[in-house]
């Protein structure tokens, strides 16, 4: 079977036989497989050697959640943005964006001093998703923290959403001060 990316043999009209040049798009085809395959030989090489690839971790990002929203009997839809297991913003329509974090307790930092801190973060982050996504929301909102977010106690199917992070042993119970989440 023949390379289509590579030159070919070819008759023209008047019976003469020619080399037909590589086209622009074979060429392409022919560069994206060399580089694929200088990649998987890298890879393997690695792996033989027993080297550990490591990509650099990715930039946090807020994850999106759809829920309810409950003030009393009304409730509307409403976008999360997910920050870290403590943190979220709440957006809903003609009422703006309001940033919450969780009355209660003591999440590790995304941003943390140390590997196990910032692993702990995105445990605790996804776990809140999951409390979170597709259900109805209470908040029960006391004064605003020194960074301007709404504290508040939420509430998800009668439950503390804080508790049920505390009881996972995703967060700790704020006690008044934070502790460090490394070397633990």
């Amino acid at each position: 079977m023949s390379n289509p990316a590579s030159p070919t043999q070819a008759t023209s009209a008047t019976g003469s036989r020619y080399t037909r040049p590589m086209s622009l798009h074979s060429f392409s085809i022919l560069s994206r497989k060399r580089r694929l395959d200088e990649v998987l030989a890298t890879l393997a090489a690695a792996i033989i050697a027993g080297i550990s690839i490591v990509a650099a971790e990715p930039p946090n990002r807020h994850v999106p959640v759809d829920a309810w929203m409950c003030h009393g009997r009304l409730c509307r839809t409403v976008a999360l943005l997910i920050w870290d297991g403590d943190s979220f913003i709440v957006r809903s329509d003609g009422a703006g964006q309001e940033k919450i974090r969780i009355e209660n307790i003591d999440a590790p930092e995304i941003d943390g001093r140390c590997a196990e801190e910032r692993s702990a973060a995105l445990r605790a982050k996804m776990l809140l998703v999951r409390q979170l996504q597709g259900k109805t929301i209470n908040l029960s909102r006391g004064r605003l923290d020194r960074y301007r977010r709404q504290l508040a106690f939420v509430i998800v199917d009668g439950r503390d959403v804080g508790e049920t992070l505390i009881e996972r042993g995703a967060v700790r119970r704020w006690d008044g001060r934070r502790t460090s989440w490394c070397g633990m």
